[in-house]
């Protein structure tokens, strides 16, 4: 028999996972109206580990170039406001984690 914190620890945990995976089905979804076709960004973080994603938690995004339309200041923001979550974007080409986020990072082509 569950003990009532256990129980909650549970339910805690499975709304965090739901939430999770609302999320990144969302996030696919606004990028693709936001950024042109064929364009790539890797999600990496929290977003795509079960298990690590709680109430919060940010979505951490790399771009593989900067978008001709906007900066990707301007697309982080337009993302927070379309999500209600932080969001931290980052361009790859000028940051010390892209080895990281190359190797574990979940790489989508719009």
């Amino acid at each position: 028999m569950a003990t009532l914190l256990q129980e909650i620890t549970a339910a805690t945990a499975a709304r965090n996972e739901a939430e999770r995976k609302r999320l990144l089905l969302r996030l696919r979804e606004e990028l693709g109206s936001l950024l042109p076709v064929g364009a790539t960004v890797f999600v990496f973080g929290s977003l795509i580990q079960a298990g690590r994603f709680g109430e919060h938690s940010d979505l951490d995004l790399a771009l593989t170039c900067r978008p001709a339309a906007f900066s990707e200041f301007w697309l982080q923001g337009e993302l927070e406001l379309r999500l209600g979550r932080r969001v931290d974007v980052l361009l790859l080409g000028e940051t010390r984690l892209r080895e990281k986020v190359e190797r574990e990072g979940l790489q989508w082509t719009l």
